[in-house]
């Protein structure tokens, strides 16, 4: 981190200016709408949440493949070099 960042993000206590990182504010936000969605009790919360869980399983779906791809490779190597 360069000394100019560093002081912009320094405390004011501290002789900087106290901003934030844009990084940490993006995903302070984005936290803030889900948990907000998430939370609302009418059809948007509903759907915020069916949606969530629907990204949930295909990213398990994904791992698992991953996974299971994998464990073929290490088998394929181990026969073929007959490793036990």
């Amino acid at each position: 981190m360069c000394t100019s960042t560093a002081q912009l993000r320094e405390d004011k206590l501290h002789y900087g200016l106290g901003c934030s990182s844009l990084r940490i504010e993006y995903h302070y936000r984005n936290a803030l709408a889900l948990i907000t969605s998430l939370n609302n009790k009418a059809k948007h919360g509903r759907l915020t949440k069916a949606l969530l869980e629907r990204q949930t399983q295909q990213l398990k779906l994904r791992h698992k493949a991953t996974w299971d791809l994998s464990v073929k490779h290490q088998d394929t190597f181990k026969s073929n070099y007959n490793i036990c």
